[in-house]
């Protein structure tokens, strides 16, 4: 698993500031109905987080990065090939909200969870994660928070 999501973030080289390897730059709106052709949060065909962990890790080539995992299901099964919508806020310090797609480079599906990493972080900080997944078909998750504290 580390494997994977560590050729991902080779392309990216190591930073000195947040960044979430793969690109993007849209953030997660207020309400998600505004952006998505007027799906809400949740609903019969959205996905559920039913857990989401983030963990500091060390990654040789890359150095210190949070490892997220979001375990989830999805009615329609169609999350692959979706967006993972997150924030990450440093406490006292800063923000970065940003959507990725899930496309088994920078972000991945592995069973019933999605993988993912965000490197240039400091392990003396707190950092809290906020996290939404859009399906294919727009629908978005309910928001799940996780908090990592060094």
């Amino acid at each position: 698993m580390t494997a994977l999501i560590l050729m991902g973030l080779l392309a990216c080289g190591t930073e000195s500031s947040l960044t979430f390897p793969g690109g993007g730059s849209s953030t997660v709106p207020d309400d998600p109905a505004d952006d998505t052709g007027g799906t809400e949060f949740g609903g019969a065909d959205a996905p559920v987080i039913t857990e989401l962990s983030a963990v500091f890790e060390y990654y040789p080539t890359i150095g210190w990065v949070i490892e997220c995992e979001a375990t989830y299901t999805d009615p329609d099964a169609d999350l692959e090939g979706g967006t993972v919508h997150m924030t990450l806020e440093e406490h006292g310090g800063s923000e970065l909200s940003q959507s990725v797609l899930i496309d088994g480079k920078f972000v991945y599906i592995d069973d019933a969870s999605v993988t993912w990493a965000i490197n240039g972080v400091e392990t003396s900080s707190t950092y809290t994660l906020t996290v939404n997944l859009e399906d294919q078909a727009g629908h978005w998750s309910e928001t799940v928070i996780a908090q990592v504290a060094g």
